[in-house]
């Protein structure tokens, strides 16, 4: 109770100082704050309940894992804030919300409606994002914007206003200001790149859907050349870039399915895949993958068949631990089996 009242009373001096001072005072006031938040946290890490501990590690920047891997603590349940790359991303049960554009190379067997319902965004603004034209030209090799939420991304010209497109996407003013992080003015520059939340074109495109599944199954299949990279149980299939998920305890060994090259092994968010693995093997093939909890592949090295690569875990964009294992060229071997069907690592 002492220390708490410590806290508060430390606030209170510094919003006193400043109404003596000015505004000028503002940062001592942020820095006695951040410094009185500090020591006390610190302080009481040894007496204070988990649940306490976990909203005051959330505010001075000390909660879960960055990348969304395992801690004591992280039982917490409804949305919360965590830092990532300076920028507060705001997370809601596991899901990552983006605000950026990415991209994404298309594979042999995409086809568009089902890159967008990978990503969670409506084919039209797929569509209206890449300029396509026609939506059955695709060929793997090209490179996609995939914007964070539906919309219009638009480069701004000149004589374009938030006023003028607004009207001419049936979009809202204020969002678009809030969502590109513009001056309440809504001055833009030429050349700017925007994303225009809920925009729409003026004419519809045609929809034509296919499973996951459908979309790689032309793909040669390389009987024999790779193993199941884990002892686990489907969770989720064909999705992303011919990618399955399989699930296990965080610490699960993750075996290399073919012989290889390590051309990527980093841990971090890396775009939701965590901390992953990507091999490059013989017939210009390629597997990953990602959440792992631990990497014991290192990047430029040779690793053998059946070699252990890493540990499953929870990093990234991930609700359960888990591996997901992609394959780039080939049928993915665990694509014979059904969702919730139990896969036995062949070491």
């Amino acid at each position: 109770m002492g220390k708490r009242l410590y806290l508060f009373g430390s606030i209170g001096l510094a919003i006193l100082l400043i109404s003596i001072k000015g505004t000028n005072t503002t940062d001592l006031f942020a820095s006695m704050s951040a410094a009185t938040l500090e020591e006390t946290i610190t302080s009481m890490n040894s007496s204070v309940p988990p649940s306490q501990l976990m909203d005051m590690n959330m505010l001075s920047g000390h909660g879960p894992n960055t990348y969304g891997g395992s801690s004591d603590l992280n039982t917490f349940q409804g949305s919360y804030l965590l830092p990532r790359s300076g920028v507060l991303t705001i997370l809601f049960d596991g899901v990552d919300q983006r605000t950026d554009v990415t991209k994404y190379e298309v594979l042999e067997g995409d086809v568009m409606s089902s890159i967008a319902e990978d990503y969670g965004i409506s084919l039209q603004t797929l569509i209206s994002a890449n300029n396509i034209s026609n939506i059955d030209a695709i060929s793997p090799g090209i490179i996609l914007k995939i914007p964070p939420i539906n919309g219009i991304l638009h480069t701004v010209k000149q004589g374009d206003s938030v006023s003028f497109l607004a009207k001419k996407y049936d979009a809202e003013q204020d969002k678009i200001i809030s969502f590109n992080g513009l001056p309440l003015s809504g001055d833009l520059q030429i050349g700017e790149e925007l994303i225009i939340p809920g925009g729409k074109m003026p004419s519809s495109v045609p929809t034509r859907t296919i499973s996951g599944s459908q979309r790689f199954a032309g793909l040669p299949k390389f009987e024999g050349f790779f193993i199941t990279p884990a002892t686990c149980r489907i969770s989720q299939r064909a999705h992303l870039r011919n990618g399955y998920d399989c699930a296990a305890a965080t610490g699960t060994p993750v075996y290399a399915a073919a012989s290889g090259i390590v051309n990527f092994a980093k841990n971090g968010w890396n775009g939701g895949y965590g901390s992953y693995v990507r091999i490059s093997h013989l017939n210009g093939l390629e597997t990953l993958y990602g959440h792992l909890s631990k990497i014991y592949a290192v990047s430029g090295e040779t690793v053998e068949q059946g070699e252990i690569i890493g540990l499953i875990g929870n990093t990234g964009q991930s609700t359960g631990p888990h591996v997901h294992f992609e394959v780039h060229g080939a049928i993915n071997p665990l694509s014979k089996y059904r969702l919730g069907g139990q896969v036995l690592a062949k070491k």
